[in-house]
């Protein structure tokens, strides 16, 4: 397996996650409140996960080895990549 094809994963577990956070919306919308349990889990992963070790990987392995070969990152889609970083 590729170091790409890890992070590929970890984007679908990502995209899960999502998902069950747009289902946790639709309920609240729906019955008027929130399964703040659900939603705090959700949001744990994001921060643990997302954020720490998948950002990470990406912002220290992937974005600066395309720099290295000549993507930059001013005006590039690594710069763009990392302020998506540090918006979410």
């Amino acid at each position: 397996m590729k170091p790409t094809d890890i992070l590929k994963t970890e984007h679908r577990v990502i995209e899960q996650v999502l998902n069950c956070l747009e289902a946790i919306a639709n309920l609240a919308i729906r019955d008027g409140r929130i399964d703040t349990a659900d939603a705090l889990q959700a949001i744990e992963v994001f921060q643990r996960f997302a954020d720490q070790c998948h950002h990470g990987k990406e912002e220290h392995h992937l974005f600066l080895w395309l720099e290295s070969r000549g993507m930059p990152r001013d005006g590039g889609p690594t710069g763009v990549m990392f302020y998506e970083h540090e918006q979410g």
